[in-house]
């Protein structure tokens, strides 16, 4: 979801898999200039609050689906976002992954957004606690994994000293995580 320029399906894709990229329509015409679809993937032009292209996704396949949602949600409200993963496990066997930023790390980046004079894209969604959001979307959602958003990045020598640090800082006051969300069956 909100796949923009992203070349996942390019990297990963083995031909077992079926991919589907979705965007805006404006978004997903400037990707096709810049994109050509693989052969197992199908770009959908369409809001991701839009139901129609859960129906789409679901009508060639039957699952299991893996959902990626990367630097997406912080742009949109609470409610909207738990509609949206409430619809999403509609879907039968579906995992979602996502990243957030906890309400902490929210007041920093808002602050430091102001601070350098970007204040036309406004954050709302921030979380703190992943299995109270899984418990509010629905009593058969799990939380499988909830892991700090740099813990991999951090333990590799080439990063500079104040590029380390600030992913140390992140971590340490789980400000950003990467969380992975089932519903089970």
């Amino acid at each position: 979801m909100g796949c923009g320029l992203e070349t996942i399906a390019q990297r990963n894709g083995n031909g077992k898999t079926r991919w589907f990229s979705l965007d805006l329509p404006e978004v997903i015409a400037l990707r096709e200039t810049l994109i050509v679809p693989c052969a197992y993937e199908e770009h959908l032009a369409f809001s991701m609050f839009d139901p129609a292209w859960i129906e789409r996704v679901k009508s060639p396949s039957k699952g299991p689906y893996l959902v990626i949602a990367s630097g997406l949600f912080y742009y949109f409200d609470t409610q909207s976002v738990m509609a949206l993963m409430r619809s999403l496990f509609g879907f039968g066997e579906a995992t979602l992954v996502f990243d957030a930023v906890s309400s902490f790390g929210m007041r920093g980046t808002k602050h430091y957004m102001k601070k350098m004079g970007k204040t036309d894209a406004e954050m709302l969604f921030s979380l703190d606690h992943a299995d109270a959001l899984a418990r509010s979307i629905s009593t058969r959602s799990k939380v499988l994994d909830e892991r700090m958003m740099f813990d991999v990045v951090l333990r590799k020598n080439s990063l500079k000293w104040i590029t380390w640090w600030s992913m140390r800082i992140s971590d340490r006051f789980k400000m950003v995580k990467v969380i992975t969300l089932r519903e089970r069956q």
